[in-house]
């Protein structure tokens, strides 16, 4: 399941959410030598999620994108979550 939404999340967001409802927010924080970009997507369009009658209630998956860039590296990071 994890699996099929950062699928998910990675296709929306290399076509731009253009055929998805979806709830975005970009925050962005420097300090102590690093900038970090924070990517935050939520939706509840999860009919196309199997296994979703497993989870009571679900009706939202989220994914936050981290980015951190310091001394000229960049790491990325993402999480993935599931909420009633």
């Amino acid at each position: 399941m994890h699996d099929d939404i950062k699928l998910y999340f990675q296709e929306q967001f290399s076509r731009n959410f253009r055929d998805s409802i979806y709830d975005y927010y970009e925050s962005v924080d420097g300090g102590h030598g690093r900038i970090e970009i924070r990517r935050y997507c939520t939706t509840s369009d999860i009919d196309w999620l199997q296994g979703r009658e497993n989870w009571k209630n679900l009706n939202t998956i989220c994914m936050v994108d981290r980015e951190r860039q310091f001394d000229e590296k960049t790491e990325k990071k993402q999480a993935i979550t599931l909420a009633a």
